[in-house]
């Protein structure tokens, strides 16, 4: 018997982590989103990926067709799955049916991820930069073309916690409270200690039915 310890779900399919940081995965494959490095249809059992070599996994992100993984040591994160709008942020629109580590990102040490319908998020650890890849809308950049590439988004720092969702993101931050912080701006300073910060909630992307929270569509 395998201890569970976190899982995430897809459109139709599911991968889970184990206490000793190994991934199974199971449901749809068709664009190798279960990272077994076949295109097989479909697995109904959970079955172990083997494609990490060994490399322990400290928590996962399955966006609709697409998976994300962090390395629990290196923290690097590897992407694999249906690659359209670059949402695996390999820089280009490719699937991908094995893990591969998203370049990009090799650099930073990440402390968090996420991965929406067509788009994907991290955290970085300690500054609580965020990047973002994938649809455009999506990725708070300001425009609508699809971003292959994780970018880091400007003006925002101390992100705490991110969830991507269908075409739309939120984000937690700490700031200070001694802020005077301008309506609407992302800008923020460094945190401080104790009780002088608090956590304010930001979101973007598609707004029709009202999932921003900012009172209109």
């Amino acid at each position: 018997d395998e201890s569970i310890i976190m899982v995430s779900c897809g459109w139709r399919h599911v991968v889970a982590l184990n206490d000793n940081g190994v991934l199974f995965a199971w449901g749809s494959n068709e664009h190798g989103q279960l990272g077994l490095g076949s295109l097989d249809p479909m697995c109904v059992p959970p079955t172990e990926l083997t494609q990490l070599f060994g490399e322990a996994i400290s928590e996962i992100a399955c966006g609709s067709s697409h998976t994300l993984a962090l390395s629990a040591e290196s923290r690097e994160v590897y992407s694999w799955g249906k690659g359209e709008e670059g949402r695996l942020g390999h820089g280009d629109t490719e699937s991908r049916n094995r893990p591969t580590l998203i370049r990009a990102l090799a650099p930073l040490r990440i402390q968090h991820i996420s991965a929406g319908w067509a788009h994907s998020a991290a955290v970085v650890a300690g500054t609580g930069e965020l990047y973002c890849w994938g649809r455009g809308e999506c990725t708070g950049t300001g425009n609508r073309s699809h971003v292959l590439t994780p970018v880091e988004i400007p003006d925002i720092y101390n992100v705490t916690r991110i969830s991507c969702g269908f075409y739309h993101t939120a984000v937690i931050v700490e700031v200070s409270k001694k802020l005077d912080l301008e309506a609407g701006s992302l800008a923020f300073h460094p945190r401080t200690d104790g009780p002088l910060t608090d956590h304010l909630l930001y979101t973007w992307g598609w707004g029709e039915d009202g999932q921003l929270g900012h009172g209109n569509r």
